[in-house]
């Protein structure tokens, strides 16, 4: 549980982000529930 750090290709987090909007489309919490997880893990970056 120690390296838990993402590291994101730049075109990866550009699909991930298309196939999020993709669900946004049809529900919405989606990117609530995304925000608060990013959110999550500042917090959690923070601690350390």
């Amino acid at each position: 549980m120690k390296n838990l750090r993402f590291k994101f290709h730049p075109l990866g987090l550009l699909g991930f982000l298309g196939f999020l909007g993709l669900l946004g489309k049809y529900n919405p919490w989606m990117y609530l529930m995304f925000f608060q997880f990013l959110y999550f893990l500042r917090f959690f970056e923070k601690k350390k």
